[in-house]
């Protein structure tokens, strides 16, 4: 006669196999429900994760939680000497291309400028240095920085920018920083004069979403 139940004392550790567990589905995991009693968690799908459903539930498997991630890094260096001693923006040397992988990604535009200027005006110049970001051509961010108080001899100085745009594309996408003169027409100078080494930088991050 054929055993139905058998008493859990009359049973030795490690005596069960896998091969005589019930058949299940691939890809399930055994896990207890809140009763306490066995129960099979259905199989996820590629890419997911096993989750916690917390206290008096079963885990399952879940979408991976999303946003915060950096997708690519472009990267560039100029240490080309560009001038200029008007107020009409011009490229600086600056510029690099992503292509983003969705269109719900954001670009941080990220970036270091070196350089200095020579009042154009005698001493006693305050000169301010206006920048901007452009995508495509078009400007989508402008800024002003001051680069410092001179007495008639170059000032050296830098300044830094972040910013977030957010393209809706999955196109190739030109980044590019211009910079002009904007009191006083004082002369400019980025990564140029012999004592001064100086290189700038551009970074584009991709933020996935």
């Amino acid at each position: 006669m054929a055993l139905t139940k058998v008493k859990t004392g009359g049973i030795t550790d490690d005596a069960i196999t896998l091969a005589k567990l019930s058949a299940g589905t691939d890809g399930n995991v055994i896990s207890y429900d809140a009763s306490g009693n066995p129960v099979a968690v259905a199989t996820g799908s590629d890419g997911q994760v096993f989750t916690s459903a917390g206290a008096g539930a079963p885990p399952a498997f879940e979408a991976a939680a999303g946003g915060g991630k950096i997708l690519q890094v472009q990267y560039m260096t100029y240490g080309t000497g560009t001038t200029n001693n008007t107020s009409t923006f011009a490229a600086s040397g600056l510029t690099d291309t992503i292509t983003c992988a969705a269109t719900s990604s954001k670009v941080l535009v990220m970036g270091t400028m070196h350089g200095l200027y020579r009042t154009g005006g005698g001493a006693g110049y305050v000169n301010y240095i206006g920048l901007r970001i452009t995508k495509g051509g078009s400007a989508i961010s402008s800024f002003t920085d001051m680069w410092g108080y001179s007495t008639g001899s170059p000032f050296l100085a830098s300044t830094s920018w972040h910013y977030v745009d957010s393209p809706s594309s999955t196109s190739e996408l030109t980044y590019a920083i211009e910079f002009a003169s904007t009191s006083n027409n004082s002369t400019i100078k980025v990564n140029q004069e012999a004592y001064t080494a100086t290189v700038s930088m551009l970074v584009l991050l991709e933020i996935g979403a």
